[in-house]
């Protein structure tokens, strides 16, 4: 049975990463996510869970700018 991909957060060499891996990522590659404090790295990790639960892979890779502008759209098609 396969293993589930999962993202997970790891101490290495002091720094906590947020591990990624490339079949839950939106370029199919490994992403690495750095943090000072295991907070902020659970944070990271929960957010890009959200994401993941909510907008399937795609929605990993919408820049703030883009859906800032998906906003603005919506609003000026709103009364149509």
């Amino acid at each position: 049975m396969a293993r589930k991909a999962e993202i997970k957060v790891v101490l290495e060499k002091g720094y906590y990463q947020v591990l990624v891996p490339g079949s839950l990522s939106s370029t199919g590659r490994r992403r690495r996510f750095y943090f000072k404090n295991e907070r902020k790295a659970q944070i990271k990790k929960s957010r890009l869970e959200d994401r993941l639960r909510n907008y399937g892979r795609e929605g990993l890779t919408i820049s703030p700018a883009l859906a800032e502008q998906a906003l603005q759209a919506k609003e000026l098609l709103e009364p149509y």
